[in-house]
């Protein structure tokens, strides 16, 4: 019996559709209908902060020592480039890092769940799959945030990446040289 090109040019193309569209089926763990939002936000030079009203901007902005959401841009860039700098990294990021802003710790233990898949009651996390910094607008600080940026930094600069542990304490230093540098300055 002879095997024929064209019959195996069709089994491979028909295995090949199949194959395909069965991953095309599988959910991907972090989808963009996990971001239900869409009310708004403000794009700075290294992040987009994005909100579900206006007055969790208020309050954003409030939380990190600001008079107007308009110091938003300059202050998030400026907390961006510190901790580049505390990590002592020059090198420009991968682009614009999401950050997603939830009012309260409940909401924000929902998406951990849903993102991660399992339970945690963390202030902040950051995703490098989606290349976004979640957190909670209860426990926001300029360290916490400057602690998940760090992350991100982390992510786009070192290849191959630190263990966890490490990629974890490195974060954890940048938060306590903010703290630090800021007793000195009062």
């Amino acid at each position: 019996m002879r095997v024929k090109v064209r019959d195996i040019a069709g089994f491979f193309m028909f295995f090949t559709l199949i194959f395909f569209s069965s991953c095309a089926v599988l959910p991907s763990p972090i989808q963009e209908r996990d971001r239900p939002f869409e009310p708004g936000f403000i794009l700075t030079n290294c992040c987009r902060v994005l909100y579900r009203s206006p007055l969790d901007m208020k309050q954003f902005s409030r939380q990190l020592g600001l008079d107007s959401t308009q110091e938003i841009h300059s202050k998030v860039d400026e907390l961006f480039e510190r901790v580049k700098s505390i990590l002592k990294i020059n090198k420009k990021g991968a682009g614009v890092v999401d950050i997603d802003i939830y009012r309260n710790q409940d909401e924000l233990e929902k998406v951990y769940l849903r993102v991660i898949g399992r339970k945690g009651r963390e202030s902040a996390f950051y995703v490098a799959k989606t290349n976004t910094i979640y957190l909670s607008l209860d426990e926001l600080t300029e360290g916490v945030l400057a602690h998940e940026m760090a992350h991100d930094i982390i992510q786009h600069f070192f290849t191959p990446l630190p263990l966890f542990w490490v990629r974890e304490q490195m974060a954890q230093d940048v938060e306590k040289e903010l703290r630090n540098k800021d007793r000195w300055a009062e």
